[in-house]
């Protein structure tokens, strides 16, 4: 066979298995890409719905209707201030002047403290 027939066949035959494999390993990578995306949302997703959790567990508590934010933010952390009270307020909390008139944020449930949001 004349050599330059099978260099065009050569090459005609990479140009066909390289156009089949180029969509498929697209698509794969897409995929995996995809996948751990997911994966990292749900992660951030479980860590909020702990914290959420632990911020009413401690606002329930029945020895105190209203937390600092100093003292949730020492047991919850892993968020900044404002992630914080994003969720407290997910969470059902309302913030609440301090009444003896420490300079403190102070948080508790909506339903435990109606008294001071009139």
């Amino acid at each position: 066979m004349d050599p330059q027939v099978t260099a065009a066949l050569i090459t005609s035959s990479l140009a066909l298995v390289s156009g089949v494999l180029a969509p498929i390993l697209s698509v794969r990578v897409a995929r995996i890409t995809a996948d751990n995306a997911l994966q990292v949302q749900s992660q951030e997703l479980r860590s909020e719905f702990m914290a959420v959790a632990a911020m009413q567990q401690m606002l329930q508590h029945p020895k105190y209707s209203q937390r600092s934010f100093d003292k949730i933010k020492e047991r919850v952390g892993g968020f900044s201030d404002e992630e914080l009270r994003r969720l407290l307020v997910g969470a059902g909390a309302v913030r609440i002047r301090d009444e003896a008139g420490r300079d403190r944020e102070l948080w508790g449930l909506r339903e435990r403290n109606e008294r001071f949001l009139e």
